[in-house]
């Protein structure tokens, strides 16, 4: 039975997830200000001159509004009406395990050459991690989640126009075109090209397959197509291309009432090589449209850098990861600002690598594991009759589209380093919690 309070609850703990995201999606908003309005440079976003200023305590807003979300989450009694998902012990096997092998990157990171400060920051990733989980565990309320989703969308519009001004900027001052994507990378009030595409690539996704539909859906689509492409990403480009081209057949299907993936030979030999083709010449366009051609082959960027890990790595290193922070980006800012070298440093430059450098293939397992279980389908449900608040509480009218958010995860675990986006990954745990509330029947007498 939820309390009486858990009204007042549940929009405290959803608001601090949404300022979680805010603080993130905004922290460079002055430097943006800055190179527009008084000293600009194409490619400032990667200066530090521009990047040191913006204040230590500004970065660590994200890290205030995660504390204080943890604290809330265990302090006020559980809110979330998902109360069988506590008693998954697949999940609870799969926590410990996780525990066990962060404590074992923790005390190889001893060994290394970070100082106590340098390992206490590169756990300000996981701090956040674990008070998402708990919230999630705790207080998720789809009805709630629904407008932290909708308020996201200011975000993306706040990244939309930075990037038209920083192509401008570039137009402006450089020579630049408007319509070659790579030519001058926008980041909005990030601080990456890619950080920023994929940002509104989950706006592009949840505008379309998750939240209920709206006019005003068919404004943010566009304008998050054009904020990606002002970004040059092209992870970005065939995130939403694909988005597109499934929802689109769904819609046909429903309308024709037409599904080859129920018959397995139309699925094997229709339905599979034409999704295939479109897949192939998607990548061939979007890299032509992002003017990247040259840089984008399999021999080059995060393969390489997959294959350089696992060739520098042993046995030991192999199973349980180097240690805490090893290929991190939290650790190389580290190691610049303070001077020092670091002749084993390695930068992984995406999750799948980061998670081998610090946790080993037992961390890309277990992780694999969790995220299955979320995405497993429900064995349990609510039957109820007449009682229509039940189902928005449950259910906040969004929908469960699993495809596309698939397609989503994967390109982000390869291309960015994800438990260092703060912007995204609080989203997407709270989406993978929603996909396992209980479905609700409605049961007519």
């Amino acid at each position: 039975m939820l309390r009486s309070s858990s009204p007042k609850i549940s929009i405290l703990l959803h608001a601090l997830l949404f300022l979680i995201v805010a603080s993130s999606a905004l922290n460079y908003w002055s430097v943006a200000e800055y190179a527009i309005n008084v000293s600009w440079n194409a490619y400032y976003y990667s200066k530090a001159s521009y990047i040191s200023l913006v204040p230590s305590w500004q970065k660590a807003l994200k890290d205030l509004f995660a504390f204080l979300l943890l604290l809330g989450s265990l302090w006020f009694p559980r809110t979330t009406p998902n109360q069988g998902l506590n008693k998954n012990n697949a999940l609870v096997i799969c926590y410990a395990l996780s525990l066990v092998i962060l404590s074992i990157a923790i005390l190889r990171s001893i060994d290394s050459n970070f100082t106590v400060i340098m390992i206490f920051s590169c756990l300000r990733p996981f701090l956040l991690v674990v008070a998402i989980f708990v919230f999630c565990h705790r207080h998720l309320q789809p009805y709630y989640l629904r407008w932290v989703l909708e308020a996201i969308n200011i975000l993306a519009l706040i990244q939309v126009f930075y990037a038209y001004l920083q192509r401008r900027a570039a137009i402006i001052h450089n020579g630049f075109d408007w319509f070659h994507s790579g030519s001058a990378r926008a980041v909005g009030t990030f601080i990456s090209p890619n950080t920023m595409a994929l940002f509104l690539a989950l706006v592009f996704y949840l505008n379309y397959s998750i939240l209920p539909p709206h006019k005003f859906r068919f404004l943010m689509l566009p304008l998050c197509a054009i904020g990606i492409f002002f970004t040059g990403s092209r992870t970005g480009l065939i995130i939403i291309a694909l988005i597109w081209i499934i929802e689109s057949y769904k819609k046909i299907g429903k309308a024709y009432k037409i599904n080859m993936f129920k018959d397995k030979y139309l699925a094997v030999f229709i339905a599979l090589p034409i999704l295939f083709s479109i897949f192939i010449f998607t990548l061939r366009n979007v890299n032509s449209i992002s003017g990247r051609v040259s840089s984008s082959t399999m021999t080059d960027g995060r393969l390489i850098i997959f294959n350089s890990l696992i060739k520098e790595s042993d046995i030991l290193s192999l199973l349980f990861g180097h240690h805490l922070g090893f290929g991190s980006n939290i650790a190389k800012t580290l190691f610049e600002t303070s001077g020092k070298s670091n002749d084993t440093f390695f930068l992984s430059d995406s999750t799948f690598a980061s998670l081998l450098a610090q946790f080993g293939i037992l961390g890309l397992l277990i992780t694999g594991i969790i995220i299955y279980i979320f995405l497993q389908k429900n064995t349990y449900n609510i039957i109820h009759t007449n009682k229509p608040y039940i189902a928005l509480l449950f259910t906040g009218k969004l929908k469960k589209e699993k495809t596309c958010f698939f397609i989503y995860l994967i390109s982000i675990l390869a291309t960015i380093i994800i438990f260092e986006f703060y912007a995204v990954l609080p989203i997407i745990v709270s989406l993978l919690f929603y996909f396992k509330m209980p479905d609700i029947i409605f049961e007519n007498n």
